[in-house]
């Protein structure tokens, strides 16, 4: 009996980074991943940083989050201080990060502007983009320049060139290492990109 498939939601606001965001919804999509893309606003279409617009598959307010695996921040700016200023996005944070079956998923600004600013650091660790370090919890220098750091069900990554990292990550914990570089090698991705420093390790 096969087990039911993963369900991600990546929750995008105006500014968002585009390649941290649509990187990982690809290939978690490539890991037969299914995955919701949701709008924090009222309005499904969403502009990021670069200007580049997509139609998000629902608003935030019409998700049923509790069929969901994983929430995706992804950073950018003034995307990720937009999320930080919704409730909803916050409610679903403080609600997966209590439950270890949950992850929750932030990139680039997303760990310090959304995650730090609201206290759901306190007590964890992990990395975001260098220019919001001063935002962020302290950052151990054992882990600084991590591509990707896990924590629990926690993980945190550094910014744009990071993003396959990022989503391959939460391809293997969602859905299975195997899985991960199974969808990595006709992508002719490295194994060597895909390290990543786990919290105890």
């Amino acid at each position: 009996m096969s087990s039911p498939r993963k369900r991600v939601l990546v929750v995008l606001a105006q500014g968002f980074e585009e390649i941290e965001a649509l990187t990982t919804v690809d290939i978690l999509r490539r890991a037969a991943v299914e995955v919701t893309v949701a709008s924090v606003a009222h309005e499904l279409s969403v502009t990021g940083s670069r200007g580049v617009t997509v139609v998000a598959d629902a608003l935030l307010a019409d998700v049923k989050e509790s069929e969901m695996h994983a929430i995706v921040l992804p950073g950018g700016l003034p995307g990720a201080r937009n999320l930080a200023s919704s409730e909803n996005v916050l409610r679903i944070v403080r609600s997966f990060l209590s439950n270890p079956a949950k992850y929750v998923a932030a990139i680039c600004a997303a760990p310090a502007v959304v995650l730090n600013a609201h206290g759901f650091m306190q007590g964890r660790e992990g990395v975001c983009h260098p220019n919001l370090e001063g935002e962020m919890c302290p950052i151990p220098i054992s882990i600084r320049n991590e591509r990707v750091f896990v924590d629990g069900n926690l993980i945190t990554s550094r910014g744009p060139g990071t993003a396959a990292d990022f989503a391959f990550t939460l391809v293997a914990h969602l859905a299975g290492e195997a899985r991960a570089r199974e969808v990595a090698a006709p992508m002719l991705y490295p194994d060597e990109c895909r390290a990543v420093h786990t919290r105890g390790e």
